[in-house]
């Protein structure tokens, strides 16, 4: 074997294992798991791990998962926003800025609500609508 094809069966070992754990932990019984924070935050983390890796349908499910978990928290919680803005990134990472826009825009409006214009999440979600505005060629709005 060569040492692509080593490292190759390595990385697919440690994601099936990743996965599997991060499935294992989420099918305990509700009291095994403190609570939706923590299912939540496991979701997260599994999401930015496979969206990292490229594996976008895997990252798309933790996120959305992620995101029902949040339906738990008060509507003004950044958590929720959070979790839209991953959405948006996993869409846009695949070129799919129709789909992105929805999400960043909503991330957008609601840490502007809870957070305030100045603070650094807002920023990086209106730098990542600045870039799907300037890759479709709108730049009266990338600019806006």
């Amino acid at each position: 074997m060569t040492l692509m094809t080593l490292w190759v069966c390595r990385t697919l070992l440690y994601m099936t294992a990743l996965d599997t754990m991060i499935l294992t932990a989420l099918s305990l019984p509700p009291s095994a798991m403190a609570d939706s924070t923590d299912r939540w935050q496991t979701l997260i983390e599994a999401g930015i791990a496979a969206h990292g890796q490229a594996r976008y349908e895997d990252a798309e499910r933790w996120f959305l998962s992620a995101g029902h978990e949040a339906t738990q928290f008060a509507s003004d919680d950044p958590r929720v926003a959070e979790t839209l803005n991953h959405l948006g990134l996993v869409y846009h990472a695949q070129e799919q800025y129709e789909r992105a826009k929805p999400y960043y825009e909503e991330a957008l409006a609601r840490w502007e609500r809870v957070l305030g214009s100045g603070h650094r999440d807002v920023a990086s979600v209106l730098n990542n609508l600045e870039e799907i505005y300037q890759e479709q060629g709108a730049f009266e709005q990338a600019e806006a």
